[in-house]
């Protein structure tokens, strides 16, 4: 009896920038692969239930949080003023964890595919 390997949802490429009140100033590249019920972010070995996530927003660079922006000038980071960047905040976290990808499409469909499996 051979055991069926779930296949993603989705499978999008994006780079990690830490979070929104502590950024790194590197550029980490990862793979988001979306389940059904979880994220998982291999290069990070982080696994994320969809339902601890209260929040998933898209903003260009220039429509970012003003206090995501002050921290990025505090570690040096340069936000791209065109770019999408994706937050995600998890239930009773205060914080949340920043990703920015190369073009608005891509993240358009992750975000889309990520509120779908949060009904």
């Amino acid at each position: 009896m051979s055991e069926e390997k779930e296949q993603p949802i989705i499978v999008s490429k994006g780079r990690y920038l830490g979070s929104s009140l502590l950024p790194s100033p590197i550029e980490s590249d990862v793979t988001i692969v979306l389940y059904r019920g979880r994220i998982i972010i291999p290069e990070l070995d982080a696994t994320i239930p969809t339902d601890k996530i209260s929040q998933i927003e898209l903003a260009k660079g220039k429509d970012l949080p003003s206090e995501a922006i002050m921290m990025f000038g505090v570690v040096g980071l340069i936000v791209d003023k065109e770019k999408p960047y994706m937050m995600i905040r998890t239930v009773n976290s205060p914080d949340r964890l920043l990703f920015k990808f190369d073009n608005m499409l891509v993240a358009s469909s992750l975000l889309k595919e990520m509120k779908g499996t949060q009904l």
